[in-house]
C-alpha cells in the first residue's frame, strides 16, 4: 500500500470512527430521555420506584462513562510521539538518575530489574536502588552490580517518602522511576529523552506491560485469548488522554524532570497513590505530560484474584481520595476544562461498581419477586437497547478491539463490583481521622504449586449465582402460568442469563490455578549458531522467545535430535550455553520448525547473568507481536 492508499483509508476509517462516536452517544442521550420520560411510573409504590430511579441512574453512569471514554479514545492515534534519533557518543548528554523503589521483593526480582538498568544504553546514568526495607543482602546486591544503595531510618510516605528522600542525595537532570519488579529494555531513555528538548514538558510516560499473565488470563485459561486486563488503559486510554494534555503519571515506568519536580514540591505522600496526585500538580502548573505508547519496560502482574483486588481498591480509594481531597482544588482548577473533565472522569469510572450490581439484579429482582423498574411495551425497551447496544460495540471494537474483548469489560466489572463497593462504602462512610487507609505493595512472590479457592471472594460470588440461577428457573416456568406477560418475562430472562454466564467467568477466576513457568518468556529476536564439538557443522536458527532457562527456536532446516546432545548456542553478546532440547514442532505448510529448548550458562554466574539480561532486553521491538 503506497503512501496515498494508506491515507485515504486511515481517513476512511476515522470517518466511520466519528460516525460511530457521533451515533452512539446522541442515541444514547435520546434513550435516557425517553426512558425518564416514558418508562418510569412515578406513581408506584415507593419501593418500586426507588428501584426505577436506581436503575435508570445506572444507566445514566454508564451513557456518561461511555460518553468521556470515547471522547478520550476517538483522537488516541493523533500526534503519536515518535522515537528518538539521538548520538549516544555525544559528551553533553544530560545526566539521568535510575531509581528503583523497593521494600520487601525477592532478591531474584530485583537482580533482573537492576541488571536490566545497568544494560540501559545511555552512558551519562547512575542507578540506585532504593530500599524501603533496609536489607543488608539488597545492599550486598547493589553492591554486587555496581548500583548505588539509598535507606532510610522509617517509610514515612511510603513510596513517594522513598524517592523524596532519595532526591537529596542524588543530582541527576532527569529520573527514571521504576518499580522493584519492571524490567526495562536497553533503549529506554535513549528513545524519549528528545522529547524535554522543550522546557515545559515535565514527564514522558511509558506503558505498564506484562508478559506473565494476570488472574483473568490465568485461571479462566483464556491466556491466548485475552491480553491482559490493563492493556486497555495504557494502549488504548492514556494515548487518547495525551491529546488532551490529560496523561496520567502511572507510578513506573518514565522520566521526570528533577526541576519539575521539585517545583512541584517532590511526590505527594498524603495519597497512596502519589502518581495520580503528581499528575495534577504538574499539568496546574502548565508543564506537559507526554505519552509514548510502546512498551520499554515489563513487570509482573497480580498473580492471584485477591492481590487483582486489593491493588484495583487500593487505586479506587487513593484516586478518589486525590480528586475529593479540597486541598487539591486548587490544582483541579488549573486545568484546562477537557483536562479536568477527562482525568475526574477517570476517578468517577470506579463507581461503577454501585450500577453493575444493579444492572446485575435487575432482571432477578422481576423473575423473583415482580419488581418492574421498567413500564414500557417490550419490544420498544429491546429495539431501543439492541441499538444502542450495537453502535456501543461497534465503536469499542473500531477502537479497542485488539486489546480488550467487549464481553470481558463486563466479566472484570462483575468480578470486582461486590468487592469495590464494599471497599468504596468504607472509604465515604468512615472519615479518614478514624481510619487511616493505609499503602501496601502488591504481592509479586511466586504462586502457589496448587489451585487455590479464597471462600471470602468465592462466597459472595456464589450466592449471587445461586439467586440468579433461580431466578432463570422460575422466570422458565412462569411463562407456562403467565402467558400475559411473556414478553417482559423473556426479556429478563434474557438479561438474567447474560449476567450468569459472567457470574459463573467470575466464580472460576476466584480459584487460582496455579503457575507452572517460574520464568516468563521474553520475545526477542535474535540470529544464533548451534555448535557441537562432535560434528563439524554448525546450525542457524532464529530466537523468537528467551527466559532466563529456556528458549524458543524457529529454522527452516530440520536439526537432528542427536546433533542437540552436548551442543552449544552463543547468544549476540558472545555468551555460550548448554543447549538442551526439549521439543520439536514440524511445521511443514509453512516451511519452519520451532525448537523448544533450555539453556544452561557456561560461565560464572554474574558475568553470564548480565550478557542474558542484556539479550532478552535488548529492544520492544516485536513486544505487540508476542
Amino acid at each position: 500500500m503506497n503512501k496515498k492508499q494508506k491515507n485515504t483509508s486511515t481517513s476512511s476509517s476515522n470517518k466511520k470512527l466519528l460516525f460511530l462516536f457521533i451515533l452512539a452517544n446522541i442515541w444514547g442521550i435520546f434513550y435516557i430521555i425517553w426512558r425518564a420520560m416514558y418508562t418510569v411510573s412515578y406513581r408506584t409504590d415507593k419501593v418500586t420506584l426507588i428501584w426505577s430511579i436506581l436503575l435508570l441512574a445506572a444507566e445514566i453512569f454508564s451513557l456518561v462513562i461511555f460518553t468521556s471514554f470515547s471522547l478520550a479514545v476517538i483522537k488516541k492515534d493523533k500526534n503519536v510521539l515518535q522515537k528518538c534519533e539521538i548520538d549516544l557518543n555525544e559528551e553533553s548528554l544530560p545526566s539521568v538518575d535510575i531509581f528503583v523503589c523497593s521494600l520487601n521483593e525477592e532478591e531474584e526480582i530485583l537482580r533482573q530489574s537492576l541488571t536490566a538498568c545497568q544494560n540501559i544504553n545511555y552512558s551519562n546514568k547512575k542507578v540506585y536502588l532504593l530500599d524501603d526495607g533496609k536489607r543488608p543482602e539488597m545492599f550486598e546486591l547493589a553492591q554486587e552490580l555496581g548500583c548505588y544503595y539509598i535507606a532510610r531510618d522509617d517509610n514515612k510516605g511510603y513510596k513517594a517518602g522513598n524517592i523524596n528522600n532519595a532526591l537529596q542525595y542524588t543530582d541527576g537532570e532527569f529520573l527514571v522511576i521504576f518499580d522493584a519488579d519492571h524490567v526495562p529494555v536497553s533503549s529506554f531513555i535513549s528513545e524519549i529523552i528528545c522529547h524535554f528538548e522543550k522546557e515545559k514538558v515535565s514527564l514522558v510516560q511509558t506503558p505498564q506491560h506484562f508478559f506473565d499473565l494476570d488472574p483473568f488470563q490465568k485461571n479462566l485459561f483464556l491466556e491466548r485469548h485475552i491480553n491482559n486486563e490493563q492493556e486497555l488503559f495504557y494502549r488504548i486510554i492514556e494515548p487518547g488522554l495525551a491529546n488532551y494534555g490529560a496523561t496520567i503519571c502511572g507510578g513506573t515506568n518514565f522520566i521526570i524532570r528533577r526541576k519539575h519536580l521539585e517545583e512541584a514540591g517532590g511526590f505527594p505522600e498524603n495519597t497512596i497513590t502519589e502518581d495520580f496526585a503528581l499528575s495534577f500538580r504538574l499539568s496546574s502548573k502548565g508543564y506537559k505530560i507526554l505519552y509514548y505508547n510502546k512498551p520499554l519496560a515489563t513487570g509482573k502482574s497480580t498473580e492471584t484474584f485477591r492481590e487483582y483486588v486489593k491493588q484495583r481498591s487500593r487505586w479506587a480509594k487513593g484516586n478518589m481520595q486525590v480528586i475529593f481531597n479540597p486541598l487539591n482544588l486548587k490544582y483541579i482548577l488549573k486545568l484546562r476544562p477537557m483536562q479536568a473533565f477527562l482525568n475526574i472522569m477517570g476517578v468517577v469510572y470506579f463507581f461503577y461498581c454501585f450500577p453493575r450490581l444493579i444492572f446485575i439484579l435487575a432482571p432477578a429482582f422481576f423473575l423473583l419477586f415482580d419488581l418492574m423498574p421498567v413500564h414500557i411495551v417490550f419490544y420498544q425497551i429491546v429495539l431501543f437497547q439492541l441499538v444502542y447496544f450495537s453502535l456501543k460495540v461497534g465503536f469499542f471494537i473500531s477502537t479497542s478491539g485488539r486489546y480488550r474483548n467487549f464481553l470481558f469489560t463486563d466479566v472484570y466489572e462483575t468480578a470486582t463490583s461486590p468487592f469495590m463497593a464494599g471497599e468504596i462504602l468504607k472509604l465515604i462512610l468512615i472519615p479518614p481521622f478514624i481510619v487511616k487507609q493505609k499503602f501496601f505493595v502488591t504481592s509479586k512472590s511466586k504462586s502457589k504449586d496448587s489451585y487455590s479457592l479464597n471462600l471470602k471472594y468465592f462466597i459472595p460470588i456464589f450466592i449471587i449465582f445461586l439467586l440468579l440461577a433461580f431466578a432463570t428457573l422460575k422466570g422458565v416456568n412462569d411463562l407456562a402460568v403467565r402467558p400475559e406477560e411473556t414478553g417482559a418475562i423473556m426479556v429478563n430472562i434474557f438479561w438474567n442469563t447474560f449476567n450468569l454466564i459472567l457470574i459463573i467467568y467470575a466464580l472460576r477466576v476466584t480459584i487460582d490455578r496455579s503457575e507452572t513457568r517460574r520464568h516468563v518468556r521474553i520475545p526477542v529476536r535474535h540470529q544464533i549458531e548451534i555448535t557441537n564439538a562432535h560434528y563439524n557443522k554448525a546450525y542457524r536458527a532464529i530466537t523468537l522467545n528467551i527466559s532466563e532457562t529456556g528458549a524458543l527456536l524457529i529454522s527452516d532446516i530440520l536439526i537432528p535430535l542427536e546433533f542437540f546432545i552436548d551442543s552449544e548456542v552463543m547468544l549476540t553478546n558472545n555468551d555460550k550455553y548448554l543447549i538442551e532440547h526439549v521439543e520439536t514442532i514440524e511445521r511443514n505448510e509453512e516451511g519452519y520448525y520451532l525448537y523448544r529448548v533450555k539453556l544452561k550458562a557456561k560461565s560464572e554466574k554474574t558475568k553470564n547473568y548480565w550478557g542474558l539480561i542484556d539479550v532478552m532486553f535488548s529492544n520492544s521491538d516485536f513486544w505487540d507481536n508476542k
